[in-house]
């Protein structure tokens, strides 16, 4: 039987199939192949412990006006800062991180000691009180909260409640009280503040003293209301946001300032701090989403949202169920410098 031959195929044939060959290759391997409008779409990524009800409307209105993609790491209510911070000097040699939004502020001033920030002088925040920025403008503050006693009105009278933190170690309060864990966010920084008003040592004997108040001890402020509202706790230390969040949901609670100790009566003023991180992998791109977040605009959004949080600008007013509220002037520098002694301090004591 005769074979049949193969004939070659047309020389401009086997050229258009070659093209359509290297077509294909380059679109398989292409990130996103099915969206090339999105290969050169500038992006930005930020690692973000305030709570992302309140900060994605924020970054959202951000990619609206500029174009610019946000992509968002939050974390645990129970972790947050800590976590986040964490990560950041975990990765210090290859960032992925380009913008730091911390709903505190030590954790972000250990970060630039451990040169895992980067200095960028935000013309958004110019006009921010000194105590307000980083004299290097490694980090800048925004619209903070301030530490209270959230308290259950069925259980407890306002009259009744402590004024000052140093008063939860009385007897009177055994087993009454809770807070979050001392390890993480605004109660880190409420702990290591009364290391440095107090003294290392009076501070040590603090946790220790509430330790064997029976303090309760739960996994983040949030946590800390929904206890009290539900009567498990007379009262507890919070913050100012989630207790409004409390409130707007119907909770059965109130609240009440308290001071740090007769001789510091005011109430502990928290602020949200933006940083950009050293080695930005998007440097542009963040000192474009730092510009915005400083914004006055944006910080009248946090005021005017359910967490009332509180204006740095001077020129912004506070809301009106925080307008009387006498602060304790703070230098946070000293503050941070008391974040490792805290920690080791917890968890030797297992709280």
């Amino acid at each position: 039987m005769r074979q049949a031959h193969k004939t070659k195929a047309p020389r401009k044939q086997v050229t258009r199939r070659l093209l359509s060959l290297v077509a294909l290759t380059t679109l398989l391997l292409s990130p996103l192949g099915c969206r090339p409008s999105q290969q050169t779409q500038e992006r930005v990524v930020i690692y973000c412990a305030l709570d992302l009800v309140f900060a994605k409307p924020v970054l959202k209105e951000f990619e609206q006006l500029t174009g610019i993609q946000v992509d968002i790491k939050g974390d645990s209510e129970a972790a947050k800062t800590t976590g986040l911070a964490q990560l950041i000097r975990a990765e210090k040699a290859a960032p992925i991180c380009d913008v730091f939004w911390n709903n505190e502020i030590i954790q972000t001033l250990a970060l630039k000691e451990a040169d895992c920030i980067a200095p960028y002088a935000s013309p958004s925040a110019n006009t921010l009180p000194a105590q307000w920025r980083d004299s290097d403008h490694y980090w800048h503050a925004i619209a903070a909260r301030a530490r209270v006693i959230v308290y259950n009105p069925d259980l407890i009278k306002p009259e009744d409640l402590p004024r000052h933190v140093s008063e939860l170690t009385a007897p009177q309060w055994k087993g009454k009280a809770v807070i979050a864990k001392p390890l993480f966010g605004t109660t880190a920084t409420h702990i290591s503040t009364l290391y440095h008003l107090w003294s290392p040592q009076k501070g040590r004997n603090f946790l220790r003293d509430l330790q064997k108040n029976k303090i309760g001890i739960t996994d983040g402020n949030a946590s800390v209301v929904r206890l009290v509202a539900a009567g498990e706790f007379p009262f507890g230390l919070t913050d100012t946001d989630d207790v409004f969040m409390g409130m707007k949901a119907g909770k059965n609670i109130a609240w009440s300032t308290i001071g740090q100790s007769p001789e510091h009566p005011g109430s502990l003023l928290i602020p949200n701090t933006i940083a950009m991180i050293a080695n930005a992998p998007h440097p542009d791109a963040a000192k474009k989403l730092i510009d915005f977040i400083l914004s006055p605009a944006v910080e009248r959004k946090l005021r005017d949202c359910d967490s009332h949080q509180i204006p740095l600008h001077p020129d912004i007013a506070p809301p009106p169920e925080l307008n009387t509220l006498s602060i304790q002037a703070i230098d946070y520098a000293p503050v941070a410098a008391q974040l490792d002694s805290v920690f080791k301090d917890v968890k030797s004591l297992r709280l």
